[in-house]
């Protein structure tokens, strides 16, 4: 990893901003904004950043569990003083922890012989009847 780079690891650690860090690490200001993610990118530097986040996790006493206590306290807080904004950004925050908002993974398996049967059926069909598929199965 090039100093840079190591300079870039430790100016994301402050405030989480790809492109501010990057800046800040002596990239220039005018390509920080590219520079700062694709640094993100970058296996040495992911590398150096868990590392970072792991210390500062360990230098904090902090653990998941903690975290998830900790947001728990906020919900009640937030629900002691009616306050509607701070209990729906404290379930969400809750909700990214416990990975609800991952996007669901499904797997299709098709065969050759599948494969080439819908083949067929999709190049028989006319332009018409191609585009009344389409707008039936595309998310309006």
């Amino acid at each position: 990893m090039t100093p840079k780079q190591a300079r870039f690891v430790a100016e994301y650690a402050v405030d989480g901003s790809a492109a501010a860090a990057a800046r800040r690490a002596g990239y220039s200001p005018r390509s920080a904004r590219v520079n700062g993610p694709r640094l993100l990118t970058n296996a040495a530097v992911r590398e150096a950043l868990a590392v970072s986040q792991q210390e500062t996790a360990q230098r904090l006493e902090l653990d998941r569990q903690r975290v998830l206590a900790g947001l728990m306290e906020a919900v009640e807080t937030a629900r002691a003083q009616a306050d509607p904004h701070a209990l729906i950004r404290a379930w969400s925050e809750i909700g990214k922890l416990l990975g609800f908002y991952a996007p669901e993974r499904k797997s299709v398996e098709v065969s050759t012989a599948t494969s080439a049967r819908m083949r067929a059926e999709i190049e028989a069909l006319s332009d018409e009847e191609l585009l009344a598929l389409a707008e039936t199965t595309l998310p309006k």
